[in-house]
């Protein structure tokens, strides 16, 4: 069998990974948007929106140095950025959806 359909796989399924996390980024941002223009919990939101985006920056440049000094290629840096960014994504999204009483 060709080796060019798992090749194509490999080379498509990136790009799908980053339209799916712009797509739950997107939904993060409107949920905290919605939450912000309500006026429930602003202030505590903006500081967590900003202190997350931080520490998400500093987890993928810390893991982004380890792979590069372990002589890693860039699929496995992009992969692990990929990785950090996707978690936390995730995360916010779980939090932001809760129903507040």
């Amino acid at each position: 069998m060709s080796k060019l359909p798992r090749l194509w796989n490999q080379r498509l399924w990136r790009p799908v990974q980053i339209a799916a996390l712009n797509l739950e980024a997107q939904q993060v941002m409107a949920l905290r948007m919605w939450r912000i223009m309500t006026g429930h919990r602003t202030q505590s939101e903006i500081k967590r929106m900003v202190t997350e985006k931080v520490a998400a920056l500093s987890e993928a440049q810390v893991g982004a140095a380890a792979i590069m000094l372990r002589g890693g290629n860039q699929q496995r840096l992009a992969g692990n950025t990929m990785r950090v960014y996707r978690r936390r994504v995730r995360r916010n999204k779980r939090r932001l959806l809760k129903p507040k009483f």
